[in-house]
């Protein structure tokens, strides 16, 4: 588990849902090379899984699977860390859901309470705590997304967790080749 902080956490009204759309490249795996078509043919027939997504104070990359085909995964993992793409077809996509949910939100009782309840326990002037809008929704683009994704791979404070039946020399050695070969990062302050 590669956990970058940052994220939801630094949005802000004028780019709130961005770290969402920006972690489409990591979950529909994609990079400047090798487009998720070609990852999934990769993947094909491996025991192994790579997958992330955004959280509320961070963005997550996991790596599960066979410990003999953990290695693949880091690789990609390295590729995601390195050189994301979001493939302008699984934003489109995401955009669509997204719209189609806000859309749906006032009909459905259960959509309707996930909307009334982040306003009942939050304050509403956070935008962060807040569901989309139809508004913030419609005003992302594709380059912004991308950017805030490079962005979050080259500044963000990362933790890596391994678990599992994976010897530990192996875990560190893995870790310390993949991730660690990552340029350096300032450290979680106070202040950050």
């Amino acid at each position: 588990h590669i956990t970058l902080y940052g994220g939801t956490l630094l949005e802000t009204a004028k780019n709130r849902g961005i770290t969402q759309a920006a972690t489409l490249a990591w979950s529909r795996p994609a990079t400047s090379k090798l487009p998720s078509t070609d990852i999934r043919d990769l993947l094909a027939g491996k025991k192994v899984n790579v997958r992330g997504g955004a959280g509320d104070d961070s963005i997550d990359l996991n790596i599960s699977g066979n410990p003999e085909e953990l290695e693949f995964g880091m690789q990609l993992a390295f590729l995601l860390l390195t050189d994301p793409k979001i493939e302008p077809a699984a934003f489109d996509q995401w955009k669509t859901r997204e719209l189609q949910s806000i859309a749906q939100r006032d009909k459905d009782p259960a959509s309707f309470a996930q909307k009334v309840m982040p306003e009942t326990i939050y304050p509403t002037d956070d935008v962060r705590t807040q569901p989309l809008t139809k508004e913030q929704v419609e005003a992302m683009t594709l380059d912004a997304a991308q950017a805030y994704l490079k962005k979050l791979i080259a500044t963000s404070p990362i933790e890596v967790s391994v678990v599992g039946d994976l010897p530990l020399d192996k875990a560190k050695e893995l870790a310390a080749r993949y991730v660690g070969s990552l340029p350096s990062r300032d450290k979680i302050t106070p202040q950050s």
